[in-house]
């Protein structure tokens, strides 16, 4: 199951939704309301988060991991963005 908390990163503006990793707990996707788009993140040995990729502006209204895990799908107003959730961090 995927958590929401209202802890953002100092990059992203608004109130910010991170979707943790069901499986890697170092691996979460923060998306901020603000329209400010969505950032996947992994904590290093210090617990920072460090920017690894942005996904396009979105403002999202939702998100859903796939069935196999190996996704989120973060819903916005008119559009849907998935993340794939693997070791490369790859959008």
């Amino acid at each position: 199951m995927l958590s929401r908390v209202g802890a953002g990163q100092d990059d992203i503006v608004g109130d910010p939704w991170m979707f943790w990793h069901p499986v890697e707990p170092r691996l979460f996707l923060v998306c901020a309301l603000a329209a400010e788009g969505c950032v996947l993140c992994e904590l290093d040995a210090t617990a920072q988060c460090r920017r690894a990729s942005a996904k396009s502006r979105l403002s999202p209204a939702a998100a859903a991991l796939s069935p196999d895990g190996s996704r989120l799908v973060v819903f916005g107003r008119a559009a849907a963005v998935a993340v794939y959730l693997t070791d490369s961090l790859r959008c």
